[in-house]
């Protein structure tokens, strides 16, 4: 596999999201009687979707209307949550 750009920014997106899986199962390890909340949901999209997405756009694997789609529907999700929150 040749070092480029595309392929640099790829692995970096990859780590991204490993490193938050991690980093999600270890706090929820943790501390006892911690369950799988609206936040730690709003954190998966955020950290981990998100790179996958970007990375399948990268690769060429999804059409640009299909990207968008996603992104759309996740940023939206993330956005939501912050303001139900805000809200109460």
């Amino acid at each position: 596999m040749e070092l480029t750009a595309t392929n640099i920014v790829i692995i970096c997106l990859a780590l991204v999201a490993l490193a938050s899986t991690v980093g999600m199962a270890v706090n929820r390890n943790k501390g006892a009687g911690k369950g799988i909340g609206e936040s730690i949901n709003q954190f998966a999209i955020a950290t981990v979707v998100l790179p996958i997405i970007a990375i399948l756009a990268i690769a060429g694997v999804l059409s640009l209307e299909v990207t968008g789609t996603l992104l759309g529907a996740a940023i939206g999700f993330v956005a939501n949550g912050r303001q139900n929150r805000i809200a109460k």
